[in-house]
């Protein structure tokens, strides 16, 4: 319903301590939880399907049977006048059905772990403020979804009250192996009353109950605490566990919604997790989930730990100040922050005042801060007050320039007279007002007095003399292919030059010869005055970049060939052959291959390139392998394509030099020799291999075999082994036997054709023609026909189970046509006679040529009689949904069928769906040996009567009373009183003590012969 359900479902465990049946130990969230929805109409909407059985109404006091969602009661003086269990919401109320096998709640929980305990509760109050005749006595079930009870818990009564009480119900138990969905229910076990039975339900739960979770901040005794956005210290959160796990785990959770969901902390599965809090303003809450190890990753299946909040209140915006620095006449600092409203001030983060100003300040850096009276402090700026009193005076000076490049230093005298001069911004002190030898430049100069006070510093700037050669500017030319060293020239003219940084000078404006590397080039005038800046140039190494020539490597040619250089193939300008990498000696293109590797360039325009690798292979193929003298059958039909000869490409001809080269189907010739060569790489063997053939006939005695095979199961299909004819087509051990469904797949060996389940192969049913090749040592093969058929084995037509109507005798026939039989009896004739119960067999055989098949028949003969009915169970008291179920004596023996109007006969023993009325049920055995019958009445009651003396519906009773003499019918008004007692044969008219009683709803209690008791109310209108 809302969040703060889960709080007062605590409280109130603590308030009834009878309910020991709860869990005791910590819960987990709510897999299920019903709390009826909140609304803004005084009714909330009907429940989903298949959740009750009890009827929907949104009136304020719902009828026997029936239920309301709703915000409050509102039945003065009868029920408690209350809203739902936590204010503000709605809640279910019940008026308890006529019937207790009617649940007013059930749902399907799934996702469930095993080895885990849940509970199963709810909130409940006895609406009745007084005179409950049928106090509400509620049971909890936990089933599996084939119904098997796996928990069960009752209330027991559930006693009036002084006031409008909720107390909260239920048990706990653990999941069994297997078990991941279970059903939940809750049902009346009082039926309704007049007044009596009446209740409200709220916040139904089932939840994880485990051992007890607690979680606590270490080194702190809060819960809860209030920290500042930005704080960057580390927090330890700790959790404890009591024992009831074998194994447990855990996971910390966070949540920013104030616990209406909850975020797993990745990584957080340790007992304590260290953190720094989030740094977005808001509520944060943490807490720790525990679960047996293999159920920790599903939420159902946790339970959880108190929650630990952190508050993270927003920081106070930084203020802005300003800063007055120590002077001559103020030796300390001033720092003015600039104020709001209801702000205090620190510049220590420690002590805060409302005032801005920081005065008396000693030097050195300090942390401003401001904050709100109900706020953090800000996040501190640095305030810079100088450990050195100044004054804003500058000392007066005078400066002697330099004028030539020749003598470059100038002099600062200051006029303004002091105690000790600095011209280096207050690094170094001295007595002496002046200083020379002062290199180009600027200074920075002041004066102090006595009292280290010092003024303000004064920029001098010391300009640079005229007469300096410039930085000089050079061509250089990198070294190439043709020169291999570079040089540089200078184009200023000067004096003299000097290209190593000074080392050394010359008159001469350019220097060749260089070596790859770093040259600094200066210039000297005829003052003597060098260049301020050197020219700094890199002599490159030469790297060649000519595009190289590209060929194939390796490439093979073949020995016969006798190929040259200028037969390799290769791509490129103006190539030249070289029989090393590097150096070596240039190769003539006339040159005769051998097998090693050659290195090759080419020149585009002018430089020539580097070398490329080509490895040359010269192929002498060597002829192919192979028997030479070999041996053929006639009925092979020998041809070139069966001469057998190792190598690769092999070709044969009809002589040993040059010859006609022979086709694959020609055929071989006796005592002829034929000749083979191979290619490999694309090379020829010089050589070939000489083959003489040699042709015989065959001369093993085979023959063609023709059997019948028994169909065991009569499936259409039969497993055999074929090589079990083998020795009826030839008699040969070693020979070779293939089996294959065409006689060209036989003379071909064709593998599509070829039957490899030789020794299991599937005869189906007609007959079937089996080619077996034999090949024999002589390399001859003949092929026979192997000519199966499948017949069927005998079909003995008697039922497993045959029917002996007692004391009487049947006639059992195994069937015609049959060559022998021969029953467990011993006799030996078609059919038997049987006049006792057991178990009998009988073999039939019958020829099929070489094939004899048979068939054995296993059947008991089972008693049967007519039906014995023991009872007519009757479900009645409706309109339309009444129920019949017929139960039959012990010496029922038979197999029967139902039926309640002679003609129209069902297996099943129940009729539902009936309306009140006389019935006749019938039971007949299916095998012959009878039919009986049995009266029975449905009883029901009218939902009014008008006893207005018209003829119709004048007086109320119950229908069809007369067929149960001991019934007892009592009538009371709504508020219990008794106001007529029926029997069997007798109605009411709607008086008492001879005065008509008004239209209204009454109730009744039937108290019928086999002390079921049933409750309901009527109207009476007149």
């Amino acid at each position: 319903m809302r969040s703060k359900t889960l709080f007062v479902l605590g409280l109130f465990v603590v308030c009834f301590h009878v309910h020991a049946q709860l869990c005791t130990g910590s819960l987990g969230d709510a897999v299920v939880k019903i709390d009826f929805g909140t609304g803004t109409s005084s009714h909330g909407t009907a429940l989903g399907t298949g959740i009750t059985s009890y009827t929907y109404t949104t009136a304020d006091f719902p009828n026997d049977g029936s239920y309301t969602i709703e915000k409050a009661t509102n039945t003065p003086n009868t029920w408690w006048t209350t809203t739902d269990h936590t204010g503000g919401g709605y809640m279910m109320v019940v008026n308890a059905s006529l019937s207790t096998t009617d649940y007013f709640y059930k749902n399907t929980v799934t996702d469930l772990c095993p080895d885990t305990t849940y509970e199963f509760a709810a909130w409940i109050m006895n609406l009745l403020r007084s005179n409950d005749t049928s106090p509400p006595n509620i049971t909890f079930t936990i089933e599996s979804t084939t119904g098997t009870i796996l928990g069960t818990y009752n209330t027991g009564d559930i006693a009036l009250n002084s006031s409008a009480v909720w107390k909260q119900y239920g048990f706990y138990f653990t999941t069994p192996a297997g078990i991941s969905t279970v059903v939940i229910r809750m049902r009346n076990n009082k039926a309704g009353a007049a007044p009596g039975n009446d209740i409200a339900l709220d916040d139904i739960t089932f939840r994880a109950c485990g051992p007890t979770v607690t979680s606590t901040i270490q080194n702190n005794t809060n819960t809860s605490l209030t920290i500042c956005q930005g704080d960057s210290q580390s927090y330890t959160l700790t959790g404890d566990v009591s024992s009831g796990y074998s194994n447990p785990a855990y996971q910390w959770q966070v949540s920013s919604n104030n616990g209406t969901t909850w975020t797993d902390i990745s990584g957080a599965n340790a007992l304590s997790y260290s953190f720094i809090p989030n740094t977005t303003v808001g509520t944060y809450l943490y807490r720790i989930a525990a679960a047996q190890n293999a159920n920790i990753s599903s939420a159902s299946c946790r339970v959880v730990s108190n929650s630990i909040t952190f508050k993270v209140d927003e920081s106070t915006i930084a203020p802005s100040f300003t800063t007055v620095q120590p002077t001559c006449d103020v030796p300390t600092g001033t720092i003015n922050i600039t104020t709001n409203a209801n702000t205090t001030y620190s510049i220590d983060g420690v002590n805060y005042q409302s005032s801005g100003i920081f005065s008396g300040l000693a030097g050195g850096d300090y942390n401003i801060t401001a904050k709100l009276a109900s706020s953090c402090a800000s996040n501190p700026l640095v305030a810079h007050i100088n450990s050195i009193a100044t004054s804003n005076a500058t000392p007066t000076y005078s400066v002697m320039q330099p004028v030539i490049c020749s003598n470059p230093l100038g002099t600062i005298t200051i006029a303004s007279l002091d105690y000790e001069y600095s011209f280096d911004n207050g690094t170094t002190w001295s007595l002496t007002n002046s200083k020379s030898g002062l290199e180009a430049g600027d200074y920075l100069i002041k004066t102090r007095n006595s009292s280290n006070c010092e003024t303000s510093a004064a920029l001098v700037s010391i300009l640079m003399p005229p007469g300096y050669p410039p930085t000089p500017t050079v061509s250089v030319t990198q070294p190439d292919c043709l020169i291999a060293a570079g040089t540089i020239a200078v184009s200023d003219i000067e004096a003299s030059y000097s290209f190593d940084n000074g080392a050394t000078w010359t008159t001469s404006n350019s220097k060749n010869n260089l070596l790859p590397g770093n040259y600094n080039i200066l210039l000297k005038n005829t003052l003597g005055c060098i260049s301020l800046a050197a020219k700094e140039v890199a002599i490159q190494s030469y790297v060649n970049t000519e595009p190289l020539p590209t060929a194939q490597t390796p490439q093979t040619f073949c020995v016969q060939q006798n190929a040259t250089l200028s037969d390799i193939s290769i791509n490129g300008n103006k190539i030249k052959w070289y029989d090393d990498a590097v150096n070596g000696n240039l190769v003539s293109n006339a040159t005769i291959l051998e097998n090693k590797t050659y290195y090759a360039s080419q020149t585009v325009s002018v430089c020539e390139s580097e070398r490329i690798p080509v490895v040359i292979n010269i192929q002498n193929t060597i002829a192919p392998t192979g028997n030479l003298e070999q041996n053929f059958c006639t009925s092979q039909k020998p041809a070139i394509s069966n001469l057998e000869a190792t190598g690769t490409n092999v070709v044969w001809y009809d002589n040993a030099i040059n010859g006609n080269v022979l086709v694959s189907t020609e055929s071989l010739i006796d005592g002829k020799t034929y000749y083979a060569s191979q290619t490999l790489n694309g090379c020829e063997s010089v050589n070939r291999l000489a083959v003489k053939v040699t042709i015989v006939a065959p001369s093993l005695a085979i023959q063609n075999v023709t059997s019948n095979v028994c169909d065991e199961l009569n499936d259409g299909s039969e497993t055999i082994d074929l090589t079990s004819y083998n020795a009826s087509i030839a008699t040969c051990s070693s020979c070779t036997f293939t089996y294959f469904t065409s006689l060209s797949g036989a003379e071909n060996q064709t593998v599509s054709e070829e039957i490899n389940n030789f020794s299991s192969y599937n005869l189906a049913i007609g007959t079937t023609i089996i080619y077996v090749r034999i090949d024999s040592n002589d390399k001859c093969y003949q092929v026979a026909e192997l000519h199966l058929t499948l017949v069927n084995v005998p079909v003995i037509a008697i039922s497993d189970v045959v029917s002996l109507c007692e004391n009487a005798a049947v006639e059992v026939h195994a069937g015609l046509g049959f060559d022998s039989y021969v029953w467990s009896t011993g006799e030996t004739a078609e059919s038997i006679t049987i006049t006792e119960a057991g178990k009998y067999s009988v073999t039939v055989t019958q020829n099929h040529g070489n094939a004899i098949c048979s068939s054995t028949k296993e059947f008991q003969v089972k008693l049967s009689n007519s039906a014995t009915i023991k009872n007519l169970a009757v479900k009645d008291w409706s309109d339309t949904e009444n129920v019949i179920v017929v139960e039959l004596s012990d010496s029922s023996l038979g197999n029967y069928e139902y039926s309640i109007d002679g003609i129209n006969y069902q297996d099943s023993t129940t009729f539902s769906g009936l309306t009140t009325g006389d019935y006749v049920v019938y039971v007949r055995d299916k095998n012959g040996c009878g039919t009986v019958n049995q009266e029975v009445f449905l009883l029901n009651y009218p939902k009014f009567f008008t006893p207005n003396a018209d003829g119709f519906n004048d007086t109320w009773g119950i229908i069809f009373s007369e067929t149960e003499p001991s019934i007892n019918t009592k009538i009371f008004d709504r508020y219990g009183k008794l106001i007529k007692e029926l029997n069997a044969y007798t109605t009411w008219d709607g008086t008492l003590n001879g005065y008509n009683l008004p239209s209204s709803d009454y109730w009744f209690v039937v108290t019928r012969a086999n002390g079921k008791v049933y409750k309901g109310h009527f109207s009476m209108k007149r």
